[in-house]
Order: structure tokens, then C-alpha cells, then sequence
């Protein structure tokens, strides 16, 4: 990424304005806690973030790119923004068997077919650079058939992205009503833009 990029703007409050008299509907914002007892709200579809004190009072306003920014990225930078959340993810694996990864599927197709219908699960796969572009798609292909065909999961309500390149086979996965972003994919090797591959 080149030198003085701004990744993030953030504004001080200096005011003791009080969260919850901003009347912000934070309905479909994510939230995050730290060890400093702030709590943090994040719109990334909008690309806003507000901290709040324990007290209630907002601390600062914190301005990333917006979802609609995506295609302005420099398409071989890992997607990261500088907000706190990426999205609660419900599990995840890196570095195991397909077999080991096909039992985590179980359990998120149980998930799934257990939550309320207009929700969708999401699959964030990433592949190795060293093992080409046949063999990551026939990891994603094999995922995709074990929740839909094996697993008989509809179509519809599931959706494998092609995530990019980190050191071994890895997987993220969501389950999200209609009005939550999918969090954008974070290769730690440099990947083009991430693809939907279902």
C-alpha cells in the first residue's frame, strides 16, 4: 500500500454527548467490546463507526470505506478497514483435513437449518497460492456439495466465496440475517478481489 494512503478518519468527541441521545437506529450495526469497557457500533455498509464510553458518552466517530468504496481498492490489497468488527463469525478452521472441515459443516448446516429462513449462511474460502486455481476450486466445489447436496441445505440460502490466498486451506463461517454485511475477506497473502463462486 503506498506511503500517507489514509485508511481511516476519526473524529474526537469533545462534548459529553450521550449515545443514546443521538437517536442512531443501530438495529443493523455491529457491535464489539474491548478491555477499556468501550463498546463500538459499525455500519460497513456505510462505513461509520461510533465508541462509546461506559458511561454512555460518545468518544469518537470513525469514518472507513464504505462498502460501495470496495471497487476503489487496490484490488491486491487484503480488503482490511480500520474498524473493530469483521463480523461475528460462527466458526472457522485453517490448516485441517477436508474430513475434519466436512464435520464443522455438520454443525453449521444444523445451525442454519435452525435459524430463521430469510437468514443465509456464508462461506469465506481461502486456498493456498502453491496449489493453483484447479485445485482451490475443486476445494470450494467439494464444500459447496457437501452443505447442498449431502447435507441438502437450499441453494439459495447458501453462498461460498472465493476469499483469496492465505498459507494453508482455511474457511470463515457466517450465519446472517438479510440486513448484515457479509465482512470482507482477509487474505494474509496479497489476492485479487475476492469472488462469489456460488
Amino acid at each position: 500500500m503506498p506511503t500517507d494512503t489514509v485508511l481511516a478518519l476519526t473524529v474526537r468527541s469533545n462534548t459529553d454527548q450521550v449515545f443514546s441521545e443521538m437517536h442512531i437506529d443501530t438495529a443493523n450495526f455491529s457491535k464489539a467490546y474491548d478491555d477499556a469497557f468501550f463498546t463500538y457500533y459499525a455500519d460497513r455498509i456505510e462505513g461509520i463507526q461510533f465508541t462509546v464510553s461506559s458511561e454512555g458518552v460518545l468518544s469518537s466517530t470513525q469514518y472507513f470505506p464504505a462498502a460501495a468504496d470496495a471497487r476503489l481498492r487496490c484490488k491486491c490489497s487484503p480488503p482490511s478497514d480500520e474498524s473493530v468488527f469483521r463480523g461475528e463469525v460462527w466458526d472457522s478452521f485453517e490448516g485441517i483435513s477436508i474430513e475434519n472441515a466436512f464435520a464443522r459443516l455438520d454443525n453449521f448446516a444444523i445451525q442454519l437449518t435452525n435459524s430463521p429462513k430469510d437468514w443465509k449462511g456464508h462461506v469465506i474460502i481461502y486456498s493456498p497460492i502453491r496449489v493453483g486455481r484447479t485445485r482451490a476450486a475443486g476445494y470450494r466445489t467439494r464444500i459447496s456439495n457437501w452443505l447442498i447436496v449431502k447435507r441438502q441445505i437450499d441453494s439459495r440460502r447458501v453462498a461460498i466465496i472465493d476469499g483469496g490466498h492465505r498459507e494453508q486451506f482455511a474457511g470463515e463461517l457466517y450465519l446472517l440475517p438479510p440486513a448484515v454485511a457479509v465482512p470482507p475477506p482477509l487474505p494474509t497473502i496479497g489476492s485479487c478481489v475476492p469472488k462469489l463462486v456460488h
